[in-house]
């Protein structure tokens, strides 16, 4: 058996998200790679398909420079969900799972998008909101909702904290579609800054890799 497959030059998103300054994503390459990623969950969540496992690790860019294209992979946590079917799993990467799966509550296409909410802080700071000093730690602030909009977000747009706090809702039925994502006034603007936005705080850079 001869597997053909594309190649990603430009290796994992994760790269980028905890690379030094001047080599971090800009805003504007956050927005048009977020794009991308929810005209692609939102093929997935049209066909009844939940990735369940998006994080930086599994999404790929075509080239490094010029920055390419994403491509979505791993998909071996996803599932097929049915209308009249429930789905409980404790599945995931800690610091990217949704609140219901930590309470045991039925997973969805919402699921996917707190993950996307995570993953849009992540790209934009460097730093993982809810990250712990160990998994028990990381799912407390979870449930908790522990996160914060303050220091991290002094160069950030508001249209994208904004993104964010769609997101990242405890409640499922209450987060932003992917469709409505992509009409977001956020990934709509074209006028923002080639600025780098990073922190200070090194210490909150450590992400969990799994």
């Amino acid at each position: 058996m001869i597997l053909v497959l594309e190649y990603a030059a430009g290796g994992e998103i994760f790269d980028q998200c905890v690379a030094e300054r001047e080599e971090a994503f800009k805003e504007k390459e956050v927005k048009r790679l977020m794009r991308q990623i929810l005209e692609g969950v939102s093929f997935l969540h049209r066909n009844n398909v939940v990735h369940l496992d998006l994080k930086p690790q599994n999404i790929l860019l075509t080239d490094e420079s010029p920055l390419g294209e994403i491509r979505i992979v791993d998909f071996g946590l996803s599932r097929v969900m049915m209308n009249s079917e429930e789905l409980r799993e404790i599945m995931g990467t800690p610091e990217y799972v949704a609140p219901e799966i930590l309470s045991y509550d039925p997973v969805s296409t919402a699921t996917d998008m707190w993950s996307i909410g995570v993953l849009a802080y992540v790209m934009l700071t460097g730093i993982s909101p809810f990250l712990g000093n160990n998994k028990q730690e990381t799912f407390l602030n979870i449930s908790q909702m522990n996160i914060n909009y303050s220091e991290d977000f002094d160069l950030v747009s508001e249209s994208a904290v904004d993104f964010i706090k769609s997101l990242l809702v405890k409640k499922p039925e209450e987060r932003a579609t992917a469709e409505e994502c992509l009409q977001h006034s956020w990934l709509a603007q074209t006028d923002v800054p080639n600025t780098v936005f990073w922190t200070k705080n090194t210490e909150k850079k450590q992400m969990i890799l799994l």
